[in-house]
């Protein structure tokens, strides 16, 4: 059956037939793609376990919003500097507005735990998730413009 490709808005996007394995419609489906909501996913997931294995309180222990992150493009969880919010908080302003400068500030605060401590095994677990699972990598907890993969693979995936 010749079906017509449906009007989708994104910039590129899979359909396939996961019974088949058939690409049914596609728009760049083989190009590789910046994925800055995934990288703020891994991020939420490095601080929780971070916070798990450290045994910090998310609920209470409160983080300064100060420096680069009130700086950051994209979209935002309008941060204030001078303000002091839980981490627990920061994560819902990463995650609920996808806030940018809420994940540079998560990412600037635990990396410098991070090293401090160095608990650099976390980040590299971290890495290990995002290669096996989704075939992509990422370079930086830092970064929201260095993470690529293609929606091929990760439609196949899901």
């Amino acid at each position: 059956m010749d079906w017509a490709p449906p009007y989708v808005t994104a910039w590129n996007w899979v359909i396939f037939d996961r019974q088949t394995g058939k690409l049914l419609f596609g728009k760049f489906e083989n190009e590789r793609w910046e994925i800055a909501s995934l990288t703020k996913l891994m991020v939420a997931f490095t601080v929780i376990r971070i916070c798990e294995n450290l045994k910090i309180d998310v609920e209470k222990e409160m983080i300064w919003i100060e420096g680069e992150c009130l700086d950051m493009n994209g979209t935002s969880a309008k941060l204030r500097e001078g303000d002091h919010l839980t981490i627990k908080s920061l994560l819902y302003a990463l995650l609920l507005p996808s806030g940018n400068d809420a994940g540079y500030l998560l990412a600037d605060h635990f990396g410098t735990l991070l090293y401090t401590k160095k608990l650099t095994w976390i980040e590299k677990q971290s890495q290990k998730i995002v290669e096996e699972e989704f075939n992509s990598s990422f370079s930086s907890m830092e970064s929201f413009s260095n993470m690529y993969i293609d929606s091929k693979y990760l439609a196949w995936k899901s």
